[in-house]
C-alpha cells in the first residue's frame, strides 16, 4: 500500500517525507496523516507469478502490467523439474537395482520385489504423462493453471505415486 499526492508522488507509512516545504518524520508518516494532507491510498494488488510473467509494477493505480515469458522456454524448464523429481523419487530404491545388477541379473523376482518394480514403473510412466501434458498447452495461461492446480485434481498435472511402507524400502 501507498499513498499519492496531486503530483502522483508515491509516499508509504512510516517513512519520513517532505510535503509542501514541510518535513514529516517517520512518527507524522501515518495513514491519518496521508489522508489529512489529501492523499490517494493505493492498495497494491496481488503480484503475479514471475515464473510466467516477466511482471513490472505496481503502477500508480496498484497493478502490475506482465509479458508472457517465452512458451517453449517455459516448457522445457518445468519439464526439466518434472524429470529432477522423478530422478529423486526413483533414487530411495536404485539399490534394489544395482543389487540386481551386482548379483549377475538372476532371480529379479527376490532381488527387486514387486511392488518396487511397479512403483519405479509408475513413476516413469507419471513422469512421461506429466511432460506430455506440460507439451500440450498452447499458452501460457493454460500453462500456469496446469502447473499451479494441485497435482491430481482437474486441470492439473498427474501426481507422481507414493511408496506404501517407504522408510522399510529404503533401508539396506
Amino acid at each position: 500500500m501507498f499513498y499519492l499526492d496531486s503530483s502522483n508522488k508515491r509516499y508509504t507509512i512510516g517513512r519520513p517525507f517532505t510535503y509542501n516545504g514541510y518535513y514529516y518524520g517517520t512518527a507524522l508518516a501515518t495513514h491519518e496523516k496521508f489522508i489529512e494532507l489529501g492523499f490517494t491510498q493505493v492498495v497494491v494488488g496481488a503480484r503475479p507469478d514471475d515464473r510466467f510473467y516477466i511482471v513490472s509494477g505496481p503502477g500508480d493505480d496498484g497493478t502490475y502490467t506482465t509479458t508472457d515469458r517465452d512458451l517453449d522456454t517455459l516448457k522445457a524448464t518445468f519439464k526439466a523439474a518434472t524429470k529432477l523429481t522423478a530422478y529423486q523419487l526413483l533414487k530411495g530404491t536404485d539399490w534394489y537395482v544395482l543389487r540386481f545388477i551386482d548379483g549377475g541379473f538372476t532371480d529379479a523376482d527376490s532381488q527387486i520385489p514387486n511392488d518396487i518394480r511397479t512403483y519405479r514403473n509408475s513413476i516413469r510412466t507419471a513422469s512421461g504423462t506429466r511432460c506430455d501434458e506440460i507439451d500440450a498447452v498452447t499458452t501460457v495461461a493454460a500453462l500456469k493453471t496446469l502447473i499451479t492446480t494441485a497435482e491430481g485434481e482437474s486441470g492439473g498435472l498427474t501426481a507422481f505415486p507414493t511408496l506404501a511402507n517407504a522408510a522399510s524400502y529404503y533401508t539396506y
